[in-house]
């Protein structure tokens, strides 16, 4: 798919903050919210969380640009999508035929 075809399809926001570390009473932290192009899908499939154990996701956020989120992070989900908080549950990274990073997939 070329890249203009790519952002095409990316017609929605999620609002994504990163993770910077813990406070004094061991809440975490978060970066300032940042709005990221996307495409999110309700799809159901079973992923590995960092942990090993497998679940089942039930919603797939396509990013239109590389973030790199991790899974500590935080994403707000457009409505109707609920929780609008999800917990990530696994991060993907997506080549392009030259072996760059074209997209990252986020698995709640």
């Amino acid at each position: 798919m070329r890249i203009d075809s790519w952002h095409d399809v990316m017609n929605q926001t999620v609002v994504w903050e990163k993770r910077s570390g813990l406070d004094a009473y061991g809440d975490p932290v978060f970066l300032a919210p940042v709005d990221v192009r996307a495409r999110v899908t309700s799809r159901n499939r079973v992923t590995r969380t960092v942990g090993g154990q497998e679940q089942v996701s039930t919603v797939t956020v396509y990013l239109g640009e590389v973030v790199g989120v991790s899974v500590l992070d935080r994403i707000t989900l457009p409505s109707p999508f609920s929780p609008a908080q999800p917990q990530i549950l696994e991060v993907r990274t997506i080549p392009d035929d030259d072996g760059n990073i074209h997209h990252e997939e986020i698995m709640t």
